[in-house]
């Protein structure tokens, strides 16, 4: 097992992070986290609890979603990310290692992820793995359109890929209100959309673009992995 990299922040960065009404300029990875944070609350709460409406048809034969989306759990552990202290809001992509333990078991899991932010535009990504190899790994992909002036939702755009199963796409769209998915996972259209995602994948996992700094989000992590699996606990190592 590998020795998890350990951070301590000094009492400067303390202080400033304190100051950060006073000293908004200086602080601007605190700030745009949070906007990230409320951008991907909202597209998951929309996800969990959205409503019907009517749904007109695209070249990728959306349809209605039915029913509730449960499989969230690496949207609210980015989103965990964002919120946390440790977000520096960079432009690169950023990688993550960390252990976890049910008392018996242990996994060591790495993650590569890129969150931005640009004026309404919100784009975050992450590459999960165990092992650090990308056959077992899990994609996922959301760009978000949020009016932060008039804070509303506008539309967002999620991906979903496993690369331990070829067939695995997900992909749901929001817009006018209205949550949709693909009606045909097997037509033409939806095989060219996993491509695509499958090569947006190895990009961020091959990326040669990605911060100098390790980061340790295990507690993140491990609150998101305790509250969808309460009967299941888990810890940080």
């Amino acid at each position: 097992m590998k020795k998890l990299k350990k951070y301590l922040f000094g009492f400067a960065l303390v202080m400033l992070v304190g100051m950060c009404p006073l000293l908004l300029l200086a602080c601007t990875g605190t700030y745009n986290g949070k906007k990230i944070e409320k951008a991907m609350d909202s597209s998951i709460t929309v996800l969990k609890n959205h409503n019907s409406a009517e749904v007109s048809a695209t070249n990728l034969n959306l349809v209605e979603v039915e029913g509730e989306t449960t499989n969230l759990f690496l949207l609210d552990f980015l989103k965990e990310i964002s919120a946390s202290s440790q977000f520096d809001d960079s432009p690169h992509a950023f990688a993550s290692d960390f252990t976890v333990t049910d008392g018996t078991n242990y996994m060591q899991i790495f993650t590569l992820n890129r969150l931005l932010i640009n004026g309404n535009k919100v784009s975050v990504e992450i590459v999960y793995t165990y092992e650090d190899s990308f056959e077992n790994a899990d994609y996922e992909r959301m760009e978000i359109d949020y009016d932060f002036d008039g804070d509303k939702l506008v539309s967002f755009k999620w991906y979903s890929y496993l690369a331990s199963d070829e067939r695995s796409l997900n992909y749901y769209e929001y817009i006018d209100e209205t949550l949709k998915t693909i009606n045909d996972y097997e037509s033409d259209e939806a095989q060219s959309l996993k491509t695509e995602v499958k090569s947006k994948a190895l990009a961020l996992y091959n990326s040669d673009q990605v911060s100098n700094k390790t980061y340790d989000f295990g507690q993140e992590y491990v609150n998101v992995y305790n509250k969808y699996n309460p009967s299941q606990q888990i810890q940080k190592v």
